[in-house]
């Protein structure tokens, strides 16, 4: 009989934690797509991406200045985005591996200056 019971609260337990789980992915989906909605606003091109602050950060094209041993390289219209509240700037993920691949490229081509594409 007692192994019932545990058998029962254990089952009571993963229902709760399931449902917690639940409720923290629909907030998480809930503020996605407010998020989404706010982008899509009408006047509203500018691509943007949360900040480590929680505000929005626009994307922005700058030339950006990276370092291959002991050479600078300039890397022309790098994809950034930059927040205007607390003024960080970052490059996405993805944007981020292409913009080392250029920097490379420009190294053994011995080129200083490179566009990122």
């Amino acid at each position: 009989m007692r192994t019932i019971v545990m058998s029962k609260q254990n089952i009571e337990g993963s229902i709760q934690s399931i449902k917690s789980r639940t409720k923290v992915i629909k907030k998480a989906l809930d503020t996605a797509k407010q998020l989404k909605s706010r982008n899509d606003e009408p006047g509203n091109t500018t691509p943007t991406k949360r900040c480590y602050c929680g505000n929005n950060a626009k994307l922005t094209h700058q030339n950006k200045y990276g370092r291959v041993k002991e050479k600078l390289i300039r890397v022309e219209n790098v994809p950034v985005y930059s927040c205007e509240e607390c003024n960080e700037q970052f490059i996405s993920g993805s944007d981020s591996l292409v913009y080392a691949v250029r920097l490379k490229e420009a190294y053994a081509e011995n080129k200083n200056t490179i566009a990122f594409k």
